[in-house]
């Protein structure tokens, strides 16, 4: 059984919002002024079904190595990673994303640019602006949360909107 709640923390504790092989976590609701990194989760007492990432520029770096460490442990549960930069120059594990989501059908990956070149394909306009639309179960999905505290804020009140409980 989890214990779960959200919890936005300072880049420096990122790694405690990690841990695999863990039976029971309890943490507690906190939030840091000029914060980095934010988890969701939904209800207390429930098994995790699928993982939602979001991220803006080098936020993408913690959960580039989460996912592969899933990944290689087998784990088959959808995972959503939203990447969100300002110009394709600030693309980055792009190519490694896509290569791993072709390699794990479980795995979806969508990057989006917000001030993009007109040659720009590809998905426009802010990360937070393809949430809304999207549909996830708040009692049996985790939400992580890495880039600057404006799209983080965001981003925890979007799925605070869908029903994940603040605990």
């Amino acid at each position: 059984a989890l214990s779960r709640s959200v919890l936005t923390s300072g880049a420096a504790d990122w790694p405690a919002l990690y841990l695999s092989n863990v039976s029971e976590v309890t943490v507690s609701d906190s939030y840091v002024e000029g914060s980095t990194a934010a988890y969701i989760s939904g209800s207390t007492g429930t098994v995790i079904t699928s993982s939602v990432f979001v991220a803006t520029g080098t936020g993408i770096a913690p959960f580039y190595s989460m996912i592969l460490d899933l990944l290689s442990q087998g784990d088959t549960r959808p995972m959503h990673v939203y990447f969100g930069v300002r110009h394709e120059e600030n693309i980055f594990y792009q190519r490694e994303f896509e290569t791993l989501a072709k390699q794990h059908p479980n795995l979806h990956f969508t990057l989006t640019l917000s001030q993009p070149s007109g040659a720009w394909k590809g998905s426009r306009g802010r990360v937070t602006a393809l949430l809304p639309k999207q549909s996830f179960n708040p009692t049996t999905t985790d939400v992580y949360i890495c880039g600057g505290k404006g799209m983080i804020d965001d981003v925890r009140a979007i799925f605070l909107q869908k029903g994940f409980e603040p605990s």
